[in-house]
């Protein structure tokens, strides 16, 4: 049976977004000198300044690396003296990937599932023809079988 080209790209940017995400961590703090480390005291990541650059000592063991390539708008607004970031840099292109990959399966699934059985008034049709045989066709089959 045939699988609908729709669905494979879908699975395939549900796939390869997670496997992205995975090198990233997994790769990620051993090659680079710098990424977000978790602060116990403050209970909360701790951004880095400037470029990570490639080689030397990595910050984190293996599997403990960030995940990279974020998408980051720069949008900010003042209320009252505080300025609030509108949108952080939260989403990266692996977790878009999966997420675009997974919104396309909801959105197309009728499409992606359609049945391959014939439809009811085809399978009507089907088995209303060999009752429609006139009777010499019907003396002939009897004759056969």
């Amino acid at each position: 049976q045939r699988v609908h080209w729709g669905y494979i790209v879908c699975i395939s940017m549900i796939v390869s977004g997670a496997l992205g995400n995975i090198l990233d961590s997994a790769f990620y703090g051993v090659l680079f000198d710098r990424g977000s480390t978790y602060d116990e005291g403050m209970g909360d990541y701790m951004m880095y300044n400037g470029k990570a650059q490639f080689g030397g000592e990595g910050y984190a063991q293996p599997l403990m690396g960030n995940v990279v390539d974020m998408i980051h708008f720069k949008k900010t607004i003042t209320w009252g003296d505080r300025v609030y970031e509108i949108f952080p840099p939260i989403f990266n292109v692996a977790d878009s990937a999966i997420t675009l990959g997974i919104i396309f399966i909801l959105l197309f699934q009728k499409r992606f599932f359609a049945s391959t059985q014939p439809k009811e008034e085809e399978q009507a049709e089907s088995n209303q023809a060999p009752q429609e045989m006139d009777s010499s066709a019907l003396e002939q089959a009897n004759a056969e079988g």
